[in-house]
Order: C-alpha cells, then sequence, then structure tokens
C-alpha cells in the first residue's frame, strides 16, 4: 500500500536551472526536460522537488548527452531516496551517539518528529547509507592527505 500524502502539508520546491555552463567543457547546456518530481521527507515535513534538467551537446566532452539535475536538489535529497540528508545524518547520530536500536531510532525519530513517517527497515537501510558515507568521507581525506605529503 502507498502512503497517501496530504498535499496541503507539502512544501513544493522548484529548482531552474540557473547555470547553462557545462563543467567539463565551458560550453553552454541546453534544456533537456522538467523532471517528473517527487516527494521526500525531511526532519521538518513532506516536500515535493521538481527542477529543470540540462545536459552539454558538445560532441567533444565527456558528460555528453549526461542529464544535470540542479545542485540544489542533489543537496537536499539523493537521488532515488525518499528521505533528505537531514534524516540520515540523524539516524547516524541516533544510532553512534546514544546507541539505539533500529526500533528506538524510529519510536525516537516518531516521537521528536511527527510528520515524519519512517519503517524499522527504511531506518536500516539509511544507517547503511550513512555508514558508507563516512567510510568514503574517510577515504577521501585519507587521500588527500597522501597527496598533501607528496607535494
Amino acid at each position: 500500500m502507498r502512503l497517501q500524502i496530504n498535499d496541503s502539508k507539502v512544501t513544493t520546491l522548484f529548482f531552474p536551472a540557473k547555470s547553462r555552463t557545462c563543467p567539463a567543457c565551458g560550453h553552454e547546456q541546453r534544456y533537456a526536460y522538467k523532471s517528473c518530481g517527487r516527494h521526500f521527507f525531511q526532519l521538518d515535513g513532506v516536500y515535493y522537488v521538481d527542477g529543470q534538467i540540462v545536459r552539454c551537446l558538445n560532441g567533444r566532452c565527456p558528460l555528453v548527452y549526461k542529464v544535470m539535475h540542479p545542485p540544489e536538489e542533489d543537496a537536499l535529497v539523493g537521488r532515488k531516496k525518499g528521505f533528505g540528508f537531514d534524516v540520515i545524518a540523524r539516524i547516524g547520530h541516533l544510532r553512534f551517539n546514544d546507541v539505539l536500536t533500529r526500533l528506538e531510532i524510529k519510536e525516537r525519530l516518531g516521537a521528536e518528529h511527527p510528520s515524519l513517517v519512517i519503517s524499522e527497515r527504511q531506518v536500516e537501510v539509511l544507517f547503511n547509507l550513512y555508514a558508507k558515507l563516512v567510510r568514503a568521507r574517510a577515504k577521501i581525506s585519507s587521500v588527500r592527505n597522501s597527496i598533501e605529503a607528496y607535494l
């Protein structure tokens, strides 16, 4: 059963493509299409995000025909995710700092943020995503330190 969302309590965000310059080659990007939009949860409520998708048409560009979403959209929520990065960070904080179980995290989030609808399984998936992000950050900083030591 799909979750029914009350549209009167949804905050709508639309991000037009502000920068039309390709980050790889510097040529102008073309409007590709408007995204179909999606709902996602943050700690402070439900959001509907929509944006203009652009792509580079320069044949010599490594990003040719690669569609690019607005960076504001990517900063709020990951692609194909139903929860914002603030929810992921809160779950990681509750798991690592407060050492709570999945059920305890679900109950705490439900008590602190009543508009957030989340299951135990989603808590586990988001915790695993948080752990991957932390490991990737540690790996990036170790590579950066070795490069700085080399230079």
